[in-house]
Formats: C-alpha cells, structure tokens, sequence
C-alpha cells in the first residue's frame, strides 16, 4: 500500500487528534507508506507539526507551500 487520505475537517482539536493517532497507527499496521492529512487552516493545522514530532511511527512530514492546511506524512518502515 502506497498513501492513505484522512480529512479532518468538523472534527473539535481534540477528536482530530485521537482520529490522527488512530489513523497514524492503523496505516503503519497496514504497511501504507504515507499519509495525506487535510487540516485546513485553524487550530488543527496549528498542532499538527506537534502531533507528528511526537508520533513514533513518523519518519517525517511536509506541507506543500500552495496549501498550508495539508500535510503528507511518511511513516518508518514496520520492524
């Protein structure tokens, strides 16, 4: 598996993060390579460089400078 997409648009700050752990955690069980999170541009977006510096299961993320509110995440390799 390649890349998975997860919208957080409605969600509170709060549920978005439990949704992005959980997706975090179920693409790298699922041996997905990258995740593309839309957060639009809020408190979401804000947070999200804090949710991926702590996540373990992330190797890296960016953001494309044309649209601040998505970011791709890549995961570490399983193992």
């Amino acid at each position: 598996m390649y890349t998975m997409y997860e919208d957080l648009h409605g969600y509170t700050v709060h549920s978005a993060w439990l949704r992005f752990k959980l997706v975090v955690s179920d693409a790298h069980s699922m041996n997905y390579k990258s995740i593309t999170f839309i957060t639009g541009q809020g408190k979401i977006m804000r947070d999200f460089p804090e949710w991926a510096n702590v996540n373990p299961l992330i190797q890296s993320y960016t953001s494309p400078p044309h649209n601040p509110g998505q970011f791709v995440v890549k995961l570490k390799k399983k193992g």
